[in-house]
């Protein structure tokens, strides 16, 4: 029998979470043109660390392998109405495919698209939200 380990994470670590996250959509950002793959990669590492450090910053015990963007977004949702609400939840399932698509070597059968300029801009906007909510849950 296997048990689940979940580590349990303070507001102190909450810069680090932040600073993480930060560092990943600077990457995403300077890597777009050259590396689309690498760019969509790192666009949902930010993504997924904003999520966390909103729950961190709400003191919320969360299991840490969940990498799962739409599966953050509901848990942030669940606890917190004023959580932005992303009217298109198809980018937050767009960012779950990048995280697996660009991970690791494509398949020779099924070689994901890249992503497109439009795709990317609407994950980068969703970025800046979720990091402005992980700001204001540290400050509650």
């Amino acid at each position: 029998m296997t048990t689940k380990t979940i580590y349990v994470f303070t507001k102190e670590s909450f810069p680090h979470w932040l600073s993480l996250a930060d560092r990943h959509l600077e990457v995403a950002n300077k890597f777009i043109s050259a590396s689309p793959g690498l760019a969509a990669f790192h666009i949902h590492q930010a993504a997924e660390r904003y999520l966390k450090a909103y729950l961190i910053g709400r003191e919320i015990i969360f299991d840490n392998r969940i990498t799962n963007i739409t599966k953050l977004i509901a848990m942030c949702q669940a606890i917190d109405a004023e959580f932005p609400k992303f009217t298109d939840i198809a980018i937050a399932k767009t960012l779950n495919r990048w995280e697996t698509d660009y991970q690791y070597p494509p398949d020779e059968i099924d070689d994901p698209a890249l992503p497109t300029s439009d795709e990317f801009l609407a994950a980068a906007v969703i970025c800046k939200s979720l990091r402005e909510a992980a700001i204001g849950a540290n400050y509650l």
